[in-house]
């Protein structure tokens, strides 16, 4: 007996070699409707599957790939999201004349607030579910918090144990921002994104703080 994954991927191919589907937004669309899990989107292939968990894939060669979010528009527009400056930059105009309660505050939004579930899901739901970067869907455990602006002190000093319940694999004693409490979270969130792990080496490479090696 077919599963729900086996019809589905049936009713795609179907709908691709028709011309149903003529477009890769399109396609994302479609998987959106059909309430798929998309676990990998290559140059001409998505990995998916339904609700009983089956992986199946679906191959597709696009004409007009203008609407794809991919390499070409990654390599564009990555740039803009090159912080604005550095921490080495702040310690020398900024960090120094901190007090030790302000550097605790600053050191909670440039690591820990990366590490906090809440603010990943505000951002992820302020971002439409998709990676700033490339514009293609967000998965939770791929995807990372990036600063485009280091210089801004969390409202508080202290943080909290992240509970097991935030995620599957919670990673024991790792303390979390206190984003669910905090009064006005404006001055973080206009000076971060969520991307797609991948985007954030990307980044990064093109940025020159990190070297490939052959």
């Amino acid at each position: 007996m077919a599963s729900r994954s086996d019809d589905i991927r049936n009713l795609l191919a179907i709908e691709l070699s028709t011309g149903l589907i003529k477009t890769r937004q399109k396609l994302l669309e479609r998987v959106s409707v059909l309430q798929l899990n998309i676990h990998r989107h290559g140059s001409n292939y998505m990995s998916l599957s339904a609700d009983d968990g089956v992986r199946f894939r679906v191959r597709f060669s696009f004409q007009d790939e203008s609407s794809f979010g991919g390499k070409v528009e990654r390599t564009k527009c990555v740039q803009s999201f090159f912080p604005v400056n550095s921490i080495g930059q702040l310690r020398t105009v900024m960090l120094g004349g901190l007090t030790a309660s302000e550097y605790r505050r600053w050191n909670i939004f440039k690591g820990t607030l990366g590490k906090t579930p809440f603010m990943k899901k505000i951002l992820h739901d302020r971002q439409n579910g998709s990676c700033s970067i490339c514009k293609l869907p967000l998965s939770a455990d791929k995807s990372v918090i990036h600063h485009i602006d280091y210089a801004f002190l969390c409202h508080f000093t202290d943080t909290l144990m992240d509970p097991p319940a935030h995620q599957e694999k919670s990673i024991p004693g790792r303390r979390i921002a206190k984003c669910e409490y905090c009064h006005d979270r404006t001055g973080c969130i206009e000076r971060v994104v969520l991307i797609h792990t991948s985007c954030h080496i990307y980044l990064h490479v093109k940025e020159g703080r990190i070297i490939r090696t052959p």
